[in-house]
């Protein structure tokens, strides 16, 4: 509806209360930016809480619409507007839980790859690269946007840090997720290794460390660090999975202003950058591999497995470990109060992986 000024100005509050409530309905049932009829009650929060401030611009005063006898997240609404909350809220058909890939799936992929031979275009394949990104992730948490491409805008390569002023001048047009620049890896006495020297000494077993650097991250701490040291797992091994992952991306003539996340066709020529669709595919072959059996309880809730798994898989492994809530936060770049959000389900899927893991989980991050 559009209304003038005029006629806005000469609105009591309990219309604009009336007025928000109906604004509330439509968005519920499709009029809103996505046309989408299941919008969940938060994001219905967050409508209510955009038109409230564009009505307090508008109008040159701030419009009540708390209550003050109610309680729970809906306490700051009239009740006309928390009852269509409470009701999306109370009816809404929650979203599966993401699960934590277990052992059985890293060994079954591993075996996966292993049959299919040594060669180099198996290692350049899109199975081995997110294998190598699934098992590094085990110990870094990664979302998805750090190492792979979601939706990316028509007529570009990679999803890229916007051109902004906001953004400092260096970082504008940098890829999102990771380049070489954000990986550094040190012999077991702290020396830095050449990236032109890595694979030779990491066959030597000479390097110990792999520094990662989160340039942009969804948490208030940019440009943060982390170490993962060189574990004895032939399957969750860091610093192994990192080489890879380096290594690939050399051999694809990856520039220094390009993601790392690469693969490509046995019969293509071009490098591809790696999909947040192609890692959903490998995670579910991984099950299937692992859970022949179409009924085991993996193999039914298969479409939990998605890239975001990875940051579960690393939570609860630290769960296990012996690490608090605190330390999961730091160690992952999450606010406090989202890490029991993924401990909610899966300790049993990571009951093998705890007995061969957690000796390099403990030491593998200083």
């Amino acid at each position: 509806m559009e209304f003038r000024q005029h006629h806005l100005e000469s609105l009591t509050d309990p219309q604009c209360v009336k007025l928000l409530g109906t604004f509330v309905y439509h968005v519920s049932t499709g009029y809103n930016l996505t046309d989408c009829t299941t919008l969940s009650a938060q994001t219905l929060r967050n409508y209510v809480t955009a038109a409230h401030r564009v009505l307090k611009i508008w109008l040159h005063r701030d419009i009540p619409i708390a209550n003050t006898t109610a309680m729970g997240k809906n306490c700051g609404y009239d009740p006309f507007i928390a009852q269509q909350l409470k009701d999306r809220s109370a009816f809404t058909i929650p979203r599966p839980k993401k699960l934590p890939l277990t052992r059985e799936m890293y060994v079954a992929l591993a075996r996966h790859l292993a049959k299919k031979g040594p060669s180099l275009s198996v290692f350049l394949d899109s199975e081995f690269a997110v294998y190598d990104w699934l098992r590094l992730g085990a110990f870094t948490g990664f979302r998805p946007t750090e190492f792979a491409q979601g939706r990316v805008p028509k007529g570009a390569m990679f999803l890229a840090i916007p051109d902004s002023s906001d953004v400092p001048l260096e970082q504008r047009n940098q890829p999102l997720a990771f380049m070489f620049d954000d990986w550094t890896f040190y012999t077991n006495d702290l020396e830095l290794v050449p990236l032109k020297n890595l694979v030779a000494l990491h066959q030597r077993r000479l390097v110990k460390w792999v520094q990662i650097r989160w340039r942009f991250d969804k948490s208030a701490h940019n440009f943060v660090f982390h170490r993962f040291e060189l574990t004895g797992d032939s399957i969750l091994n860091p610093v192994d999975a990192a080489v890879n992952i380096v290594h690939r991306a050399h051999l694809l003539n990856v520039t220094v202003h390009e993601p790392i996340g690469v693969w490509k066709l046995p019969t293509g020529r071009n490098k591809r950058f790696l999909r947040d669709s192609a890692v959903k595919t490998v995670m579910h072959r991984a099950c299937v591999l692992a859970y022949p059996d179409p009924t085991h309880y993996y193999r039914q809730n298969i479409k939990s497995f998605v890239p975001h798994c990875i940051r579960v898989t690393a939570a609860v492994l630290l769960k296990i470990g012996g690490a608090g809530n605190d330390e999961i936060a730091q160690k992952l770049r999450w606010h406090l109060m989202s890490v029991p959000t993924y401990m909610r389900d899966g300790f049993e899927a990571v009951g093998q992986l705890q007995g061969r893991t957690l000796e390099g989980f403990g030491s593998a991050e200083r």
